[in-house]
Parts: C-alpha cells; sequence; structure tokens
C-alpha cells in the first residue's frame, strides 16, 4: 500500500477535529464528570489509533516519533485555533488529554496485526 493512501484516513479525521474545534459557542452538558476530557481523549486517541495502524500499513514510515509529533501539533492547533472562535477558550488540560489520547491510540493501532486474507470458497 501506499504511503499517502495509507495516511488518507488519519488526515481525514484531522481535518474533522479541527473543524469541530471551530465550532463557536459549544456548550458541554451539565455533568459531574469531567466530559470534556474524556472527549479530547477519546476523539484523539481516534486519531492515534488510525495514525498507528496507517503506520503499520505503510511499512512502518515515516518515523514513529514524526507521526505522534504530527498527532500532537494537531491537538495544539486546534486548542491555540480556540482561542479565536466565539465561546471557546484553549484549555492546557485538554491538550493532555489529547497527547494522552494520541499516544495510547498509537500504541494501540500500532499493535494490531493484520489478518491474512483467506481465499473465499462456494459450494456449487
Amino acid at each position: 500500500m501506499s504511503v499517502a493512501r495509507a495516511f488518507l484516513a488519519p488526515l481525514l479525521w484531522a481535518a474533522l477535529l479541527l473543524g469541530l474545534g471551530s465550532i463557536p459557542d459549544v456548550r458541554a452538558p451539565v455533568s459531574t464528570l469531567p466530559l470534556d476530557k474524556l472527549a479530547h481523549l477519546l476523539l484523539y486517541g481516534i486519531l492515534g489509533g488510525l495514525l498507528g495502524r496507517a503506520w503499520q500499513r505503510a511499512g512502518r514510515r515515516p518515523a514513529l516519533t514524526l507521526l505522534i509529533g504530527l498527532g500532537l501539533l494537531t491537538g495544539a492547533i486546534d486548542e491555540g485555533n480556540q482561542a479565536r472562535v466565539p465561546g471557546r477558550s484553549p484549555d492546557p488540560a485538554d491538550w493532555l488529554m489529547d497527547a494522552l489520547g494520541v499516544t495510547l491510540g498509537f500504541a494501540m493501532g500500532a499493535s494490531t496485526r493484520r489478518r491474512p486474507r483467506t481465499p473465499t470458497t462456494t459450494n456449487d
């Protein structure tokens, strides 16, 4: 699989995350749970998982640290952008959850093994 094709899904997911971060006046549901932080962990965990899986599919290139760094940079850009979005504000704790999500997701995505295809048979 080509490197460009392998990284299409994480690229689209990163674009979605940056788009979501640009929506003004988002109100979190009232809860005693840190739902905002859990959302960051989950959404950036998906990004990390997609990056890890793409890294595997692309023959473990480019460098692992570059990919994790790009995931962390995506979170930093998202948080920085929120300073310019009405009703939003950057939060370093959100970025920490982004970083944790990217790192854990990457580890899980990179550790999955692709099952070899088995030929399908038909009973004729």
